[in-house]
């Protein structure tokens, strides 16, 4: 999984209106980009 996949995981749960927020501030403040990717997912 590489970190622009899960940016774009973010955007597509953005558009979705859906813990878009949440998935932001995890993705900058965590190294761990399989988490963000699974928060995303989950959000979109």
């Amino acid at each position: 999984m590489e970190l622009g996949e899960a940016f774009d995981n973010c955007v597509l749960a953005d558009r979705r209106g859906r813990l878009s927020l949440l998935c932001y501030i995890i993705s900058n403040r965590t190294n761990d980009i399989i988490f963000d990717w699974f928060i995303c997912s989950v959000s979109s």
